[in-house]
């Protein structure tokens, strides 16, 4: 005897079984089994498990691209109302959220009020950006702790820079006939 196949079940059998509930505020709330995080889950026969708001979007408006998501504009997990779903880039989902990488790329200025612009900002290689005047004056604030005044520190960072500067002027001096003065 083989066993019956079930089908996926239709948004009116979905309804009427009470897994939608639609809400005063218009969204459609999933009542069925949810995941970890609260979206809705539908069982899909053979299929397997899907998210009940994909599962509802690509029956009620057609399937979903490749590499896109839906954005739930209500920012209700639990909605499955398509007219409350986007079709949105992962990424674009990510920075409307309310994650701390949406957070972080809606700021303007740094913690002390410096813009973040084409200017003032770099990259850090692990990711996410900084302030170059923080950094400058954190770095000013370190050689003032350590005793060193900014020119010494510019001495000792740049030694090459400054031993072939100096060795220039000595050679210069010289091409004129000057002794140079000695410090």
């Amino acid at each position: 005897m083989t066993a019956k196949r079930q089908t996926a079940p239709s948004i009116q059998e979905l309804k009427a079984r009470g897994r939608i509930v639609v809400s005063e505020t218009t969204c459609w709330i999933w009542m069925g089994s949810k995941s970890s995080t609260g979206y809705g889950q539908v069982y899909r026969g053979a299929g397997g498990r899907s998210l009940a708001h994909r599962y509802v979007y690509v029956a009620v408006r057609g399937p979903i691209p490749p590499s896109m998501t839906l954005d739930h504009l209500c920012r209700r997990r639990s909605c499955v109302n398509p007219d409350h779903l986007e079709v949105v880039s992962v990424g674009a989902n990510v920075l409307r959220g309310i994650g701390r990488t949406a957070i972080n790329a809606r700021k303007i200025h740094c913690a002390q009020g410096h813009p973040f612009d084409l200017v003032n900002t770099y990259l850090i290689p692990g990711g996410g950006r900084g302030c170059r005047t923080c950094r400058r004056i954190r770095s000013l604030r370190r050689d003032k702790a350590a005793g060193r005044d900014y020119q010494r520190a510019y001495k000792v960072r740049n030694r090459n820079r400054v031993r072939i500067r100096d060795r220039a002027y000595r050679l210069r001096m010289a091409g004129m006939g000057l002794e140079p003065k000695l410090a």
